[in-house]
């Protein structure tokens, strides 16, 4: 069976969140925790990217030996460097990657194993779509279309739509019956609102 891995990319800006929207904290443990929570059972290498001085968020003791910690080589170029920083520290036996942001406060281990069932060995990678558009950080990619991510680079992209643009991608929307798994939070106020709807779910 291929193994996955994963990229959790929790080194951005977080301008319109004004705070580190990783640190953020839901039911007592930030979001870096609840993602690593969410995503580890399904992967043998969970890689989290932060910038080069963030401080890594918070996160239980016993998760910190389930991870691997890269830093972006260069300042505020986004999420594809972020990616392509990490390429290199994937282990050989890594046959596909989750790519996810680290605002996904919604995520279940349900929906993120249904994606990786959706990536069959023809198709490039599975991305999450919601209202007709397509989020290329909450996704799966054969291992093959992220190794390209640093030629992208180095060609001057730094958009992640790259990852899609001409490429084998299934789309996927959420559950009916659990519209908001595919949902980030950005501001405040959709933070206040996610932690009023968490409490009630969890």
């Amino acid at each position: 069976m291929n193994e996955s891995g994963g990229i959790l990319l929790a080194g951005g800006l977080s301008s319109r969140m004004g705070s580190d929207k990783a640190s953020l904290v839901f039911n007592d443990q930030t979001l870096l925790e609840r993602l690593i929570r969410t995503v580890q059972p399904l992967v043998s290498q969970l890689i989290v990217m932060l910038s080069a001085q963030q401080k890594l968020p918070p996160i239980s003791s016993d998760l910190i030996n389930q991870i691997d910690i890269g830093r972006d080589s260069r300042p505020a170029q986004g999420p594809l460097r972020g990616i392509g920083d990490a390429m290199p520290l994937v282990g050989s036996h890594i046959d596909n990657l989750f790519v996810l942001s680290s605002d996904l406060p919604y995520l279940t281990t349900e929906w993120v194993n249904r994606m990786r069932q959706s990536l069959v060995s023809d198709v490039d990678g599975v991305c999450a779509e919601v209202d007709s558009k397509v989020n290329p950080l909450l996704a799966i990619y054969q291992r093959r279309l992220l190794n390209q991510s640093v030629s992208y680079l180095a060609s001057g992209k730094r958009s992640c739509l790259v990852l899609i643009d001409g490429h084998r991608i299934v789309r996927l929307s959420p559950p009916a019956d659990n519209p908001l798994v595919c949902n980030d939070i950005n501001t405040p106020a959709a933070y206040e609102w996610a932690k009023s709807v968490l409490v009630k779910s969890d």
